[in-house]
């Protein structure tokens, strides 16, 4: 038997229930912190999808500086680490043109 204490309370629990609220507990530590990648790649679009002002173009062809200051606007509102050195080097770019 296990031991779960709740608001001061002692609670006898037994192995299952002691492993179930194990996973769960880790389970929000892990939705807490940093968020992955992905997340910050779909939360930027979203922010950026949704913003009353209208974002310039981005290609080649324009002056892209503002995609760069928007970044850096998220990041650090969402507290995300800087980008490491060298991180370019695990970068792989899509192919072909966006159908959108």
């Amino acid at each position: 038997m296990n031991t779960l204490t709740i608001d001061g309370v002692e609670h006898k629990i037994n192995d299952d229930v002691a492993n179930l609220v194990l996973m769960i507990s880790r389970e929000r530590d892990d939705l807490k912190g940093e968020m992955s990648a992905s997340e910050a790649l779909f939360g930027f679009m979203g922010w950026l999808t949704s913003r009353p002002e209208v974002t310039p173009e981005l290609s080649a062809k324009h002056d892209a500086s503002i995609a760069a200051q928007l970044i850096e606007q998220f990041c650090n509102e969402n507290k995300l680490t800087p980008p490491r050195d060298k991180w370019t080097t695990n970068l792989i770019h899509p192919s072909g043109e966006c159908s959108g």
